[in-house]
């Protein structure tokens, strides 16, 4: 209201996603895309049309979590969450998933600003569990990580996108993770529009981003202003009828970087039909503002780092 803006990236995590869509966005009339808000309670937010995500949804991660856990070999898992529609969305999603193909999973809910959990770990693994499913954010995850450890209840960890931290490994230690898998959104094998990306990225920074979800707040920002030039407007019922006509869709392609967005830019100007193709996804949004095709990474702590295993593709149409 008092900086008059026309839309909005962000925020990051889905509680306050939705926070910001049901009490600011949604009834001022302004498009709001979140690149990293990945929990299934977003697809049915009631927002008026003006809440997108550049990310895909937690009920893909939650499936291919579930794939990974059986994988690996365990049939019985504890899940410790965040008491948040992201922890909630993601553990429910892998729970639905894991029981379907004959597993068993007791999920805990934590609160985020406790000294310990050593109770809800206890609980998690009321029916035998092998593995911990790790569904929070670093700073909870440090305090329960070792205390699983110390406390001898678990010592097989599965991580989320939340938990994928090089400041868990610091906080841990590299060792007690070494081996250690977990999932996220991922971008998949190489598209030109990801080339395009990560070449740009890299001319113009030296290396990748380490951090998540560098793409999609791109990608959410290209979209925003191609948007406003295809509507001609800065109008944000404009901007959000337009979103899905200029990313996704059926028009021109164009691809990241500065040619690219020239080009598209060009093209919605002209009033011409474009299709943006993101560098983390293809930015086919539906009618709930949710991205329908992308990719979950299977990744390891190893060596004191974190590497990408592989990279397995998701539909939710």
């Amino acid at each position: 209201d008092i900086e008059g803006v026309h839309g909005i990236v962000g925020p990051l995590s889905s509680g306050v996603t939705l926070a910001v869509s049901g009490s600011v966005t949604s009834t001022s009339n302004i498009p709001q895309i979140s690149p990293s808000a990945t929990s299934p309670a977003l697809t049915n937010a009631d927002d008026n049309g003006y809440l997108f995500r550049s990310t895909i949804s937690d009920a893909a991660q939650g499936v291919i979590l579930a794939d990974l856990a059986k994988a690996e070999g365990y049939s019985k898992a504890g899940v410790l969450y965040e008491n948040s529609p992201y922890g909630q969305g993601l553990a429910e999603a892998f729970k639905a998933s894991f029981e379907a193909g004959g597993g068993s999973a007791t999920i805990t809910s934590y609160e985020a600003k406790a000294a310990s959990y050593l109770a809800e770990l206890k609980a998690s693994a009321a029916n035998g569990g092998e593995v911990l499913i790790a569904a929070g954010y670093p700073t909870q995850a440090a305090i329960f990580i070792k205390e699983a450890l110390e406390n001898k209840i678990y010592d097989k960890f599965l991580f989320v996108d939340g938990t994928k931290s090089e400041d868990l490994i610091a906080a841990v230690g590299a060792d007690a993770l070494d081996g250690q898998k977990g999932t996220a959104p991922g971008a998949g094998p190489e598209t030109p529009a990801l080339k395009a990306w990560n070449d740009a990225y890299k001319a113009k920074n030296g290396d990748l981003p380490a951090l998540p979800f560098v793409r999609e707040a791109y990608d959410a920002t290209i979209c925003l202003a191609l948007a406003s030039a295809s509507a001609g407007s800065v109008a944000g019922a404009d901007i959000a009828a337009a979103l899905p006509k200029v990313c996704g869709g059926d028009g021109e392609k164009a691809i990241p970087g500065a040619a690219g967005v020239k080009t598209a830019l060009d093209l919605a100007s002209d009033g011409k039909a474009v299709n943006f193709e993101g560098a983390a996804t293809s930015l086919d949004w539906n009618d709930k503002g949710d991205i329908t095709n992308g990719y979950i990474d299977i990744w390891q702590y190893k060596d004191g780092g974190i590497a990408t295993l592989d990279s397995k593709p998701v539909d939710l149409n």
